[in-house]
């Protein structure tokens, strides 16, 4: 301390333990007012619709299959892709993980530590960390890469002891982070939500109502949306508030096949597909939009402007809504060429992955184009 300034804090964790447990506070009472009210407990980005009756126009650019250090294979699955803000993304193959630029093919290798190699095979997930980074997720561990030292997750657990089932789904969208884990019979009767904001603690856990299995969750501005299926032959779907308050959606799901992926939007709407069909879900009800895609869904994610789009196994898609909702085809793959795996978006841009770490940059009519895409 130097005169009559005031005293500094020793390091960054110090300053974090004075503050973040009061910040905390206000923001658990700010959610439970808002959610009280049905009120977003943040401010997302308004949507821009697209009209209906508008051609899918885009200008496309093939990316060519990934190139790897030592000549190995890449072989990417759906989830196993990440994009970060700005232009790199993660992906895990064959046990290695994987940094690259969105639009060129070179991929870089990430050192990784020999004692976590293993839970890198084991990896079904890669998401958002919590606080930055990349999450790395299977059925059994969580490993946070954050900076140069990567960390095992302590896995979640019940104060009083019990079993937690197996991580079945992953929430990781750079807002907020969790898991979903399996029913048991130590639960509550169903799968459960657990969440972390540093990364080192979870939450209690949240229970789903889903009457079923879960294969996705996406965070909103005014709760949770979850999407899965009952025994793989019926789509399940429900809403869970900041509040605590649950709602399952039954009518209108009696035709809806098992739901694989999931995107909620910023006005309280959310959407889930599965083979051959999209649903928009809200406070109102569930109903199936038209959509000129049919294979099976791999991927969803709200671009700059916070419109949805749709990747399938084959398919590119992004909905139209401004008049009848339809989701109109922006790519089709050529026939054997490889599937497509996952998606990213920039300010002038969208990059499609698909499993040989290639795919496409797609550039609509109507994105920016004051900046190169990559820059």
């Amino acid at each position: 301390m130097f005169g009559d300034a005031p005293a500094r804090y020793a390091s960054v964790d110090e300053l974090a333990a004075a503050i973040l447990s009061p910040l905390e506070a206000v923001a658990a009472r700010w959610i439970e007012r808002e959610s009280k009210g049905q009120r977003p407990v943040t401010q997302f980005r308004r949507t821009r619709m697209v009209a209906s009756d508008e051609g899918a126009h885009a200008a496309v650019e093939v990316v060519p299959p990934s190139s790897i250090p030592g000549g190995r294979a890449l072989h990417l699955a759906p989830g196993e892709v990440v994009f970060q803000p700005g232009s790199f993304a993660f992906a895990c193959s064959g046990g290695g993980l994987y940094c690259f630029s969105q639009r060129e093919p070179q991929l870089f290798e990430v050192d990784v530590p020999e004692e976590v190699l293993s839970h890198l095979a084991a990896t079904r997930w890669l998401a958002r960390g919590p606080g930055g980074g990349v999450a790395l997720v299977g059925p059994a561990h969580v490993l946070l890469i954050r900076g140069t030292e990567p960390a095992l997750m302590s896995l979640p657990c019940r104060p009083g002891g019990g079993a937690v089932g197996p991580i079945v789904a992953v929430l990781g969208d750079g807002r907020t982070f969790g898991v979903v884990t399996a029913e048991t019979e130590d639960g509550e009767g169903g799968p459960e939500l657990w969440l972390s904001q540093d990364g080192e603690r979870w939450s209690d856990p949240l229970l789903l109502l889903l009457k079923g299995e879960v294969h996705a969750v996406a965070s909103g501005p005014l709760g949770f949306f979850v999407a899965g299926s009952y025994r793989g032959k019926r789509g399940r779907a429900m809403w869970l508030g900041y509040d605590g308050k649950a709602q399952v959606f039954a009518t209108g799901m009696t035709d809806a096949p098992p739901l694989e992926v999931a995107v909620a939007g910023a006005d309280g709407a959310a959407w889930a597909a599965g083979a051959g069909v999209v649903m928009r879900f809200d406070q109102s009800g569930a109903a199936m939009e038209a959509s000129e895609g049919g294979s099976c869904p791999v991927a969803m994610g709200l671009d700059e402007d916070g419109v949805p789009w749709l990747v399938t196994e084959r398919e590119v898609l992004r909905r139209h809504g401004a008049g009848v909702p339809v989701w109109r085809r922006y790519h089709a793959q050529p026939e054997g060429a490889p599937r497509l795996v996952a998606i990213g978006f920039h300010p002038t841009g969208v990059r499609v992955v698909d499993a040989l770490g290639g795919g496409v940059v797609l550039r609509p009519a109507d994105f920016a184009t004051t900046r190169p895409f990559g820059g």
